[in-house]
């Protein structure tokens, strides 16, 4: 029987640090290849891993730590790793501190909402960031979509 109706899928790496500053990048990005999904928050992709993508964004989230007196980031993201094939357009985001710091790490995250039906021949998604001032330092990102 056919799958029917609507299926979330999660991508998430964890184990991160990327050191993001005040301009982009593109030595400075995470890679999520979108159909590389975690089957215990949702469904398998219906795609393979490096393969075409068809999906709707919805929620980018990072997290890390922040020094410098960052207090917002510029995140953007793309098809390539260029920077070139731009999918999100430069979005400014507050940063806040995580709300019961249950790990005492002090770490700080960003959500941005999505709303966005895409395809590409590849399911790499570049996110490219650079703060106001100081630093984040990302240890943690995760991309939700709908097929």
């Amino acid at each position: 029987m056919p799958k029917v109706g609507t299926f979330i899928h999660r991508t998430k790496k964890t184990g991160l640090s990327v050191a993001y500053n005040n301009s982009f990048s593109t030595s400075k990005s995470v890679v999520l290849s979108l159909n590389d999904t975690d089957k215990r928050a949702g469904y398998g992709s219906p795609g393979k891993v490096g393969g075409f993508f068809v999906g709707k964004l919805q929620l980018v989230r990072m997290r890390g730590a922040i020094s410098g007196g960052t207090n917002n980031i510029t995140i953007k993201a793309t098809w390539d790793s260029t920077g070139r094939e731009q999918i999100l357009s430069p979005t400014v985001v507050l940063i806040s501190a995580d709300q019961l710091d249950v790990d005492g790490s002090g770490s700080h995250s960003i959500t941005l909402l999505v709303d966005a039906s895409v395809a590409n021949d590849t399911d790499d998604f570049y996110l490219f960031v650079k703060t106001d001032t100081g630093t984040f330092t990302v240890s943690e990102c995760e991309c939700t979509w709908i097929e």
